[in-house]
């Protein structure tokens, strides 16, 4: 058996980093909508437009949960 270590020669590289991103894409499409309602939640209690947020306008729902979505993704997903 060959004793050195595998080393990932540049195609084997965007091969790997062509699937994480097909299962990073993926996996948002299948929890966008879990996040969704979570910023359509946090939009609907009592408690959201209290304190300083409540003079900032707020971004769009959608673009609210794609960001939340991302970050918490890539987070989850961090090796």
């Amino acid at each position: 058996m060959n004793a050195t270590p595998h080393k990932l020669t540049p195609a084997a590289g965007r091969r790997r980093r062509v699937e994480d991103e097909r299962t990073f894409q993926l996996l948002f499409l299948l929890s966008f909508p879990i996040f969704l309602a979570m910023a359509l939640g946090a939009r609907a209690l009592p408690g959201a437009k209290a304190g300083d947020e409540a003079r900032q306008p707020r971004g769009s729902l959608f673009s609210d949960a794609a960001t939340t979505a991302r970050a918490t993704l890539a987070i989850a997903l961090n090796d």
